[in-house]
């Protein structure tokens, strides 16, 4: 068994073993890890070939946390000894690292085992779950929208105003959040806030309490599903079922204009959030299981 650097011409056959890592449950463009190849040819992919076939690939970049690498190992089903041969590589590439962390869905039996052979331990949890819109019926939140329009909370749909409060409603959530590698929010700057999130793609809908934003959330949307990005309340408003509402209305915008499911996830170790989607009839999926070696 050869280890190699990838070469755009091995596209086709690592997105064919991407796609057997996940079964089959998402599909990529070759064409596109073709260009990232070329344009990025300093980031660390590495194919495992045999006989002139490639057998297996592991992809590696900086994890969030200092001196961590987060590696992604694939192999075809009859040889999975290309992780092992993998793992060695990304390991003689990266002296320096002092762990390597890997993401992997719970039901992907195979790497599973490879990972917990190999010395990882699991070390955070996060899920995924997903929402049939034509199904979701708005009438089980009126009451909790009757109450709260009393105490004098409101939602609204559209872009708000940029503004410093916004930003620091956003940070709060930042700060509160359990922070997990298959979940960790990225956005830290005013700037990088607002270049990301005012583009046309977000659908924004907000709670106001006397002249100011109390809560918020956004769906990302693609065609004919949305996606849960970030979902809020400020301190000293939670508690009360602003997020339930909030994400109740967007969903029910969501269903009206057409779009067919919606898909969120998060650490499991936010209950409060992981309560607030089932309440609105999220079905979860199985766990994403993120591993870890210390070296």
């Amino acid at each position: 068994m050869h280890i190699r650097s990838a070469k755009p011409e091995d596209a086709k056959t690592i997105i064919e073993l991407q796609e057997q890592h996940y079964l089959h449950q998402w599909s990529w463009n070759p064409e596109d890890l073709t260009h990232q190849i070329q344009r990025n040819p300093d980031t660390c992919r590495l194919v495992a070939e045999q006989k002139g076939q490639v057998i297996g690939y592991a992809y590696a970049v900086p994890a969030e946390t200092s001196g961590v690498l987060h590696v992604r190992f694939y192999a075809h089903p009859e040889h999975p000894e290309a992780r092992f041969a993998l793992l060695q590589a990304v390991r003689r590439t990266h002296p320096g690292k002092l762990a390597l962390e890997s993401t992997l869905r719970e039901d992907y039996t195979a790497a599973r085992q490879f990972l917990e052979d190999a010395g990882f331990q699991n070390t955070f949890q996060s899920y995924g779950a997903h929402l049939d819109l034509q199904a979701f019926d708005f009438s089980p939140f009126q009451g909790l929208e009757e109450r709260l329009f009393i105490e004098g909370f409101e939602v609204q749909r559209g872009h708000p105003q940029p503004s410093d409060a916004l930003f620091q409603l956003y940070m709060e959530g930042f700060e509160d959040v359990p922070q997990v590698p298959a979940t960790r929010w990225t956005l830290q700057t005013r700037e990088a806030f607002e270049q990301d999130y005012w583009q046309d793609r977000f659908e924004w809908f907000s709670v106001w309490y006397r002249g100011q934003i109390v809560a918020l959330t956004l769906l990302e949307k693609d065609q004919t599903t949305v996606q849960s990005e970030i979902t809020l309340t400020a301190r000293k408003f939670r508690h009360r079922g602003l997020s339930t509402l909030v994400k109740a209305h967007a969903f029910q915008w969501a269903k009206t204009a057409g779009f067919v499911q919606a898909s969120t996830g998060g650490a499991v170790v936010n209950l409060g959030m992981l309560k607030v989607n089932r309440r609105l009839g999220y079905a979860i999926e199985p766990m994403w299981l993120t591993y870890t070696r210390q070296f």
